[in-house]
């Protein structure tokens, strides 16, 4: 009973895991967008 508790645990865990893993890279990829825009607005006033 209690390693069907831990493997449903470790389940919910590497569910967790994967949404926040999914959310940082959104998060990484818009910041990357914004920067390039910004090094580019930069670059076309230099």
């Amino acid at each position: 009973m209690q390693n069907e508790k831990e493997f449903v645990a470790e389940k919910e865990l590497e569910k967790v895991a994967g949404g926040i893993k999914r959310r940082l890279v959104a998060v990484v990829r818009v910041l990357a967008v914004k920067l390039k825009m910004k090094s580019i607005s930069v670059l076309s006033v230099l």
